[in-house]
């Protein structure tokens, strides 16, 4: 049987080293992509539906929630506004840690304690391009806190710097500046990154470190810049 004239220019353009698809209407009838069916499959489907593909819609809808999760932890380190403040409270419940949503126009965001102690903090969650400089009103709101607190609570600036870089890309400049630090560290009012969270996070995930030390060593923490693992 002699060769199709597709099979000999496709021979002698394998031949010259280029293949191009000269004659794409008689490949239609080759290997196709499977369409999607599942979004059109009506509700009794379920019913005959073999072994196999439950236990794969169950995996996938496990691969999602944990793509969610993740995705939650890792906005800590880009994200600003709302959403911010939404992943920092997901990320230290999943830390063990109680936290309470404080009304808008509240002095800090998020009021957390760690439980079986007295120690709370009121968390100012911000999310910045830049350093926390003097003129932050986030300083001007930990100050303001520390007036009308009831107790003891820590005022804590929880802060996403440079959320405009990769995250190799800081560390070279400082996250909260000397002046900033200047009338934080009197006050005893605590600042810490998004990127430390993060760290702490991967800590008490993976490595075994104890949440409640590490809420122990911020509450005690005199001001300034909160760094982990503690030097």
């Amino acid at each position: 049987m002699l060769p199709s004239i597709y099979e000999q220019v496709h021979h002698i353009y394998r031949e010259l080293g280029a293949i191009p698809d000269l004659f794409p209407s008689l490949r239609k009838y080759g290997p196709q992509p499977l369409p999607d069916f599942s979004q059109e499959a009506p509700p009794w489907i379920d019913g005959v539906k073999v072994q196999e593909h439950t236990q794969t819609e169950d995996q996938l809808t496990q691969a999602a929630e944990k793509e969610r999760y993740f995705s939650a932890v890792e906005y800590i380190l880009w994200g600003t506004g709302g959403k911010l403040e939404e992943a920092v409270h997901f990320v230290l419940e999943d830390l063990g840690l109680e936290v309470q949503r404080m009304p808008k126009g509240s002095t800090v965001d998020r009021i957390v304690k760690m439980p079986g102690t007295d120690n709370v903090f009121g968390f100012e969650i911000t999310g910045i391009n830049e350093a926390i400089k003097k003129k932050s009103n986030k300083i001007g709101q930990a100050l303001t806190f520390l007036h009308e607190r009831e107790g003891a609570e820590k005022p804590v600036i929880l802060a996403c710097t440079f959320n405009d870089r990769p995250l190799q890309e800081r560390g070279t400049e400082p996250d909260f500046t000397e002046e900033a630090l200047g009338l934080m560290q009197p006050m005893g009012v605590v600042g810490m990154t998004t990127r430390t969270l993060y760290e702490i996070w991967k800590a008490v995930k993976y490595a075994g470190t104890d949440m409640q030390s590490v809420a122990q060593d911020l509450y005690d923490h005199t001001g300034g810049e909160f760094r982990f693992p503690t030097p």
